[in-house]
């Protein structure tokens, strides 16, 4: 009984950690969930709180039954919103143990969740008159050197995650800081730094702001290829840009312009709104940059319909702003690619 109790402590713990964490993650999560805007960041912060109660409950002989009940519950409306974005096709990642660990969510994400729903069950039924022996109590009669090598495991993991994630940002900030070094007056940064010409384009797989997932696959099956733009709202130079690809993508019907943009849906979806920006895909700390040697926004990568890379990316405003517009004029003849194995064809080669 005291395993299974600690066990779920442990869970609850460490999810409710790594989502205070990164509380932005955590708001962008249940808004993918179903969770109105406005109330995403405090359900973002109150889910994780609830989180760390159940998990206190749980250690306690006295309170342990009432914290299962509790962890089945959390876990049992974790399962129902699970559902629903499923049946809709949508898998937006769970940020479950938020940036300790994301992925999308699937039957495996249920299957987990049925087990501790199980174990949940056990100590609630089993431990109703007799919870088995307290946590606090068993640290005390083993004595101070399991509190203290406790302490410590927990010391050391927080640490390590901390680590890691300041580790993880200062790498991307150091490139970022590489690049704008080398930028050349214009106010541009230079071509290069991405991906070679003709190397195969990472895959990846986003939610939209709706939720739903779209492929790099799904992006290229129209078969003429595809401009990847990577934003971000807090950048300044991209915000103009915006107009440009609303306009390229309305013009555009079998070329996808992709904008991947980062922060919280309810910013993005406003200027998605503003700016007649049909598809707006979501990465969550750069993943897809860093997978395409991008390191500062606003930047854009081309991929011909083989799923390879088209050309030097484009960096900096001014490069953005004059690809985004030889993509949108139309190739003389409609219907052969605009961008061919290994370059650029018609409208991009002028």
């Amino acid at each position: 009984m005291l395993i299974a109790r600690l066990a779920l402590a442990a869970t609850f713990a460490v999810a409710a950690l790594g989502k205070l964490s990164d509380l932005r993650a955590s708001r962008r999560a249940v808004e993918r969930f179903g969770v109105p805007a406005p109330l995403s960041s405090t359900v973002g912060l109150l889910l994780p709180v609830a989180e760390l109660a159940v998990a206190a409950t749980l250690l306690p002989v006295a309170t342990a039954r009432w914290g299962a009940l509790a962890a089945a519950a959390l876990l049992a409306i974790f399962c129902v919103a699970i559902v629903r974005v499923l049946v809709r096709g949508e898998a937006p990642d769970c940020n479950c143990f938020g940036s300790l660990g994301s992925r999308p969510v699937g039957r495996g994400t249920l299957l987990r969740n049925g087990l501790l729903i199980a174990l949940a069950g056990f100590v609630a039924t089993v431990g109703w008159n007799d919870g088995g022996a307290s946590a606090f109590a068993w640290m005390g009669d083993h004595g101070a050197v399991a509190a203290i090598g406790g302490a410590t495991a927990v010391v050391t993991a927080l640490h390590m995650a901390f680590s890691w994630q300041l580790y993880k940002q200062n790498g991307r900030l150091l490139d970022r800081v590489a690049d704008l070094e080398t930028a050349r007056g214009s106010g541009d940064e230079p071509g290069g730094g991405g991906l070679a010409v003709g190397a195969p384009a990472p895959d990846f797989a986003l939610p939209d702001l709706d939720g739903r997932t779209v492929a790099l696959d799904d992006l290229l099956a129209a078969g003429r290829g595809a401009l990847l733009v990577l934003t971000d709202p807090a950048c300044t130079h991209c915000n103009p840009l915006l107009p440009a690809l609303g306009r390229a993508q309305a013009a555009l019907d079998s070329t996808p312009v992709a904008v991947i943009s980062t922060g919280a849906v309810r910013d993005n979806r406003a200027n998605a709104e503003e700016h007649g920006i049909a598809q707006m895909l979501l990465q969550e700390q750069f993943e897809v940059a860093e997978s395409y040697g991008v390191h500062g926004s606003p930047s854009a990568v081309v991929v011909d319909p083989a799923g390879r890379i088209a050309a030097e990316r484009a960096g900096g405003a001014r490069a953005v702003a004059a690809l985004v517009e030889a993509v949108a004029s139309p190739p003389p003849d409609p219907g052969r690619p605009w961008v061919r194995a290994g370059g650029y064809a018609e409208a991009g080669e002028r």
